[in-house]
């Protein structure tokens, strides 16, 4: 079994920088329950997403994948 982490892309930004996350390690078949840390959140069937932050501050953004019973955390800054 591959181990499973976000990748973010790019690690910090500001209120303008569209953040790419990717779970690596699971398959697109897989549900991923997301959370970024502000009031966005949501199920989607596949393991990349995208967010931008309404303000500035340190964030830690969730994935819960549907099997797993401990989330999958990654942490972003925006300045």
């Amino acid at each position: 079994m591959s181990q499973k982490k976000i990748t973010v892309t790019p690690e910090s930004g500001d209120i303008t920088t569209n953040f790419q996350f990717v779970l690596e390690g699971v398959s697109e078949f897989e549900e991923v329950y997301w959370t970024f840390g502000d009031v966005a959140e949501g199920e989607y069937w596949a393991p990349t997403r995208s967010h931008q932050y309404q303000s500035a501050g340190s964030y830690t953004v969730t994935a819960m994948v549907s099997y797993m019973s401990s989330p999958i955390t990654a942490t972003v800054t925006v300045s």
